[in-house]
Order: structure tokens, then C-alpha cells, then sequence
């Protein structure tokens, strides 16, 4: 399973994720892998973003992102009706059209409190429904800027599925 990280110090995200059983390790940004070794594959990539309420239509249309992370945590207050989960209808299409992933992020879980945790696992699941209705490709991660925030594969593997994917 791949594993999908922010990092500054790449040694310590490696020797984790070996302990973790994770076959792949993706860092996100301007890292230079090749000249790391290790037992897992190693790959980073500069097509990867965190969602950006004012960049991401446009990071989409032009074909600039592979996969786009975080759309549930933008500070925006929920309708009485609706929760405003950064995604819409017009978005996801775009996406699909693109062939953008919708990445799900693991780590923006971790050491908020339980009414933040309920409002981002509602507004996950207000994602996951227009990504399965339009077939956008769902990626589980951890998105972990620490060693520290990330969690096994098989953690990763059983919250997607309490999800529904």
C-alpha cells in the first residue's frame, strides 16, 4: 500500500514506514529521493496539493494536479441544511473529466477535538457520495507532516473501509 507524506526529514518517514509495512512511499513537495535507499520504493511528486478554496478550479482545469487533498478542513461554516465540504458537483466533475484523484487525509483527524472530528468525518462523507456518484478515483492516506502522525496500512485500509469505499 502507498502511503503519502509531507517531509522535511525524509530518514525518519522512511524507517516508519518500513515498520508500518507500507510498499511505497510518496513525499509531496520538492523532494529529492533518489539518492535515498531503502527496502520500500520511494517516489515524491510536485503534482500533489492541499486544497486551496481559490486555486483549486484552476489547478484542475489546467491539468496541474494529479491528486488534491484537504477540501474538508477549509474554514467555512456549515447551512442548516448542508454541510460546505469544499467539494461540489461542478468540481468533481471537473476532476473526473481531468482525471484528478480526491485524496483522503488521515493525519487532519488527529489531535482535533470530537466535535471537529464529527464535522470532518461528516463533510468526508459528503465527498466520498459526489466522488462515488461521479467515479472520481478515492485515495487513503495519511498526509502526515510528523513520523508521528502516520498509521499502519492496515489502519489506513480499515478507515476507508468504515467509510464505504
Amino acid at each position: 500500500m502507498k502511503d503519502y507524506v509531507i517531509a522535511k526529514n525524509e530518514k525518519e518517514f522512511i524507517s516508519l514506514a518500513e515498520k508500518l509495512g507500507f510498499s511505497e512511499l510518496i513525499f509531496i513537495g520538492n523532494n529529492d529521493c533518489s539518492k535515498l535507499k531503502s527496502k520500500i520504493k520511494l517516489s515524491s511528486s510536485k503534482r500533489i496539493f492541499k486544497s486551496d478554496i481559490h486555486k483549486d478550479r484552476n489547478s484542475i482545469e489546467s491539468k496541474k494536479a494529479d491528486l488534491i487533498y484537504g477540501f474538508e478542513t477549509l474554514s467555512r461554516k456549515d447551512g442548516f441544511h448542508f454541510l460546505n465540504s469544499g467539494l461540489n458537483h461542478v468540481i468533481v466533475k471537473l476532476m473526473k473529466d481531468k482525471n484528478v484523484s480526491y485524496g483522503l487525509s488521515f493525519s487532519q483527524l488527529i489531535g482535533v477535538s470530537k466535535y471537529e472530528q464529527a464535522v470532518i468525518l461528516g463533510r468526508i462523507m459528503q465527498n466520498i457520495k459526489l466522488c462515488k456518484k461521479y467515479k472520481v478515483p478515492i485515495v487513503v492516506g495519511s498526509f502526515a507532516n510528523s513520523p508521528y502522525l502516520m498509521r499502519d496500512s492496515k489502519d489506513l485500509l480499515a478507515f476507508a473501509r468504515t467509510l464505504g469505499l
